[in-house]
Parts: structure tokens; C-alpha cells; sequence
């Protein structure tokens, strides 16, 4: 009996410090409410790490496909949609207007697409 309650510590003791760690390390806590969670699991260790397991709220990690693509390595073909050819722009080397659905400046020959003259 007594090896059994000494494991059982002992797996306790690893599962409470891992909460700890975790309620911690979280970044999208404000300070009042990593605070709390951490009183809560200090103070009260059995119903604090359950608590913290059901209530506290899941950790919002971005999506890959919700990240916006980096300027420059966005394709040509993005570019050529519908949206981008409907519309005018302006050059930023000349500030001379680009027409709809050209790619780069009559003017000057800067391009969006290549960051600079083509």
C-alpha cells in the first residue's frame, strides 16, 4: 500500500509541477489572469490543476493557412487575378499611374512584381 501511494505522489507531484510550468508559460494570459490560474494551483493543487484543465481557456496558436503570404513570395499568378486587374495603381518610383492589368510602370518600368525596374 505504501508503494502505491508513493508512486502515486510522486506522479501527482510531476502533473502539478507540468500545469505549473504550463499555466506559466502562457503567453495569451494577461498578467491578472496567469496570476490567478497560478494561485488557484498553488493554493488549491487537486481542484486547481482540474480546474485549470476544463475551464482555462485552449491556447489560440495561429493556423498556417491564416498567416498572410510575405510580400515576396507571393506568385505572379496572385497578381494576375481578377481583383489586381480590374484596377489602376500607382508607380512608387514616378507616381505615375500603372493602367489596369499592367505589370509594370509605362514610365519609368518599375514592377511590383519584381520590386524594381524589369
Amino acid at each position: 500500500m505504501f508503494k502505491f501511494l508513493a508512486i502515486f505522489s510522486i506522479i501527482w507531484m510531476i502533473i502539478w509541477l507540468m500545469e505549473l510550468a504550463a499555466a506559466l508559460s502562457r503567453k495569451d494570459f494577461d498578467p491578472v489572469t496567469k496570476l490567478t490560474w497560478i494561485l488557484v494551483i498553488i493554493l488549491v493543487p487537486v481542484f486547481g490543476v482540474v480546474f485549470y484543465w476544463f475551464i482555462a481557456p485552449a491556447s489560440k496558436m495561429p493556423q498556417e493557412s491564416s498567416i498572410p503570404p510575405k510580400p515576396e513570395s507571393v506568385p505572379e499568378k496572385a497578381y494576375q487575378d481578377e481583383h489586381y486587374q480590374n484596377q489602376p495603381t500607382v508607380c512608387i518610383a514616378c507616381k505615375t499611374t500603372i493602367p489596369a492589368g499592367a505589370t509594370a510602370c509605362p514610365k519609368c518600368g518599375w514592377s511590383y512584381l519584381s520590386g524594381g525596374k524589369v
